[in-house]
């Protein structure tokens, strides 16, 4: 049974990526010690997008029409994930996707939910609206002030469920401010 896994293992976001495919490969070693999946063991592809959507694409590509994979596991970037989705629906092949909040991952721009997209994790709107009611109601802050990654949806679905559930039990967001990914001048913020 051949999976693929996507990751970004260099650029951005390889801390994160190279931890993720450590544990996928893991993972891998110890179901086939176990006897496999159904009697069948695991290969285990491993493709590095570097948190390029473009990248991702590519991936996704060579390891359904290249590499053969039947399913495919990733923790690619919310771009990366939501590039992928149209191979995925095409080939009819299955992805799970874990630590990535975006309502796009898993639904297209109208709402519909995307046939073969699987999250493991909340989305944004999920954590980001109880942590607002929490930090109001349950911390007691009247006022927040929020500075997201504008290149990344899932910040700014953050912004506005953060927002919504902040301001829902009596607080108040102040100040949006918003920074690009590899920025290192924050003084315009």
């Amino acid at each position: 049974i051949v999976i693929g896994s996507i990751s970004p293992n260099t650029g951005s976001l390889a801390a994160y990526g190279t931890g993720i495919t450590t544990g996928i490969e893991l993972a891998v070693e110890q179901i086939n010690e176990a006897g496999g999946v159904a009697g069948r063991q695991i290969e285990l592809k491993c493709y590095d997008d570097r948190a390029e959507g473009i990248e991702a694409v590519n991936c996704a590509r060579k390891a359904i029409l290249d590499d053969g994979c039947v399913a495919i596991l990733t923790a690619s970037s919310t771009a990366g994930l939501i590039s992928i989705n149209a191979v995925l629906e095409e080939f009819e092949v299955p992805c799970i996707a874990y630590a990535i909040g975006a309502e796009l991952v898993t639904h297209d721009e109208q709402g519909n939910t995307r046939p073969y997209m699987f999250r493991v994790n909340t989305t944004a709107s999920q954590c980001t609206e109880l942590i607002g009611r929490y930090s109001a109601d349950v911390l007691g802050y009247r006022k927040a002030a929020i500075f997201y990654d504008i290149t990344n949806s899932s910040g700014a679905d953050g912004v506005t469920y953060f927002t919504k559930g902040f301001e829902s039990k009596g607080g108040k967001v102040t100040e949006v401010e918003a920074y690009k990914t590899g920025d290192v001048d924050f003084r315009a913020q």
